[in-house]
């Protein structure tokens, strides 16, 4: 368990690694507002 938390890969973001603005700790999942962010970050 720690060791998957400690892995590089576990923390890779999987949804949008494009979008470089976007929180570190919401990478590792799909926000609520994923929508409304990415049409902010990128009209």
């Amino acid at each position: 368990m720690l060791n998957n938390m400690l892995n590089k890969d576990w923390w890779k973001p999987r949804y949008y690694p494009e979008d470089i603005y976007e929180p570190y700790h919401q990478r590792a999942g799909v926000p609520w507002d994923y929508g409304l962010r990415k049409r902010k970050f990128f009209p």
